[in-house]
């Protein structure tokens, strides 16, 4: 029998069809390895595999090279080596996003494989210790090494996170910490105890009857996430309304990190938590809709 800890870390995901030279094969999506798709095309020794781009120029797929597949993709294959370059110009360039920049414009890239630390480089505040993600919607976020060679496709999204914030989390909460960092970069997971993290925003914005016009937030986070729920909130500096009242259920103060917060106990009342529905930025969001309301 599973433990709940492995049903929590399984990710299920519906099989995607791509064409190799006009045969239908199935591939799990997400970022894929070259070699994994010559291998699924049974290609054979002095075959090319090519990337079908519509009105672009076709892309060369060395076996090292990695791509994100989404479905319906179509490559093309040829004998000998490939007769274009192996990074070619693109008519239209690639844009882009990383840590919330937009690349796009003359800053646009013009060809279409790139290193992870060069999409690192994309961002020039970053810390090149930090962690490079891909964001693929409706899938998990991807790691992507320095050396890696990715085949970049129009649109798509990058964060780095601090190297101290990967690995120590299980992958679920670390692919939720990536997702929260698009909307709220200063997001941190900050270890509490054995059992515990602590989910800190720094300069959460807040509306004007607040007495302050921004707050940290913290939300605690239990080891057992996500099949362990997300409850309450704290912020730090406390908060009253315009006219001097404490918020309603929020009247009760709490210690984190040795630093004292003020606890909205707001829960969910209409639904019970879903853990394959509700995430770090489903709860942020909740946490939200509370403080939108002056009570």
């Amino acid at each position: 029998m599973e433990t709940i800890s492995q049903i929590a870390n399984k990710v299920i995901v519906a099989m995607k069809k791509i064409l190799i030279s006009g045969k239908t094969f199935s591939i799990e999506p997400g970022l894929v390895k070259g070699s994994d798709i010559y291998r699924l095309g049974s290609l054979e020794e002095g075959e090319f595999l090519y990337l079908e781009q519509n009105q672009e120029i076709d892309i060369p797929v060395e076996l090292d090279d990695f791509l994100v597949i989404k479905g319906n993709e179509e490559f093309s294959t040829a004998k000998g080596s490939p007769k274009i370059e192996i990074n070619p110009c693109l008519r239209v360039p690639i844009e882009l996003t990383i840590n919330g920049i937009d690349i796009k414009g003359d800053q646009a890239l013009k060809r279409p494989k790139v290193k992870g630390i060069d999409l690192k480089n994309l961002d020039r505040e970053a810390n090149h210790s930090q962690t490079l993600f891909i964001d693929i919607p409706g899938l998990p976020d991807e790691k992507l090494g320095d050396h890696q060679v990715l085949i970049l496709q129009q649109g798509q999204q990058f964060i780095t996170t601090p190297c101290g914030n990967v690995g120590n989390f299980n992958p679920i909460l670390e692919r939720q910490l990536a997702e929260v960092r698009l909307s709220f970069p200063t997001a941190e997971l900050i270890p509490e105890n054995q059992n515990q993290f602590n989910l800190i925003i720094k300069d959460f914005p807040l509306p004007p009857f607040w007495s302050q016009s921004k707050v940290d937030l913290l939300i605690a986070v239990n080891k057992g996430f996500p099949v362990v729920p997300l409850d309450m909130f704290y912020v730090s500096p406390d908060l009253k309304l315009q006219n001097g009242q404490v918020p309603r259920c929020a009247d009760v103060k709490s210690t984190f990190l040795r630093e004292v917060w003020q606890r909205f106990s707001w829960h969910y009342q209409s639904r019970s938590w879903n853990p394959s529905l509700d995430s770090l930025l489903s709860h942020i969001r909740f946490c939200q809709s509370r403080l939108s309301m002056a009570m």
